[in-house]
């Protein structure tokens, strides 16, 4: 799958708070008072994601940032959403 304008607005859940640690971000979800730890990549994701960036804004900035491959980034994306998503972390619409 490749990222569109037509691709789904995906958004941080309002029951969540973030904080950077060094090149990481924590995150909890206050409704099920569970931590989510992201690395360095999805750390950045989730910053452009907070910015309000488009899933395909988000992509291409990535791509110029990280030494990674497209199809490659958007399997990368693509985990971390259904991740991020099973963990009530965002919400897809």
């Amino acid at each position: 799958m490749s990222y569109t304008s037509k691709s789904p607005h995906v958004s941080p859940s309002p029951d969540v708070l973030s904080q950077q640690y060094n090149d990481s971000v924590v995150l909890l979800n206050l409704q099920t008072d569970r931590f989510f730890h992201l690395n360095r990549t999805g750390a950045r994701f989730w910053e452009l994601l907070v910015e309000g960036k488009s899933l395909a804004q988000i992509h291409e900035t990535m791509s110029g940032e990280f030494e990674v491959d497209e199809d490659g980034l958007t399997t990368q994306m693509n985990a971390l959403i259904a991740e991020l998503r099973a963990e009530e972390l965002i919400a897809v619409m």
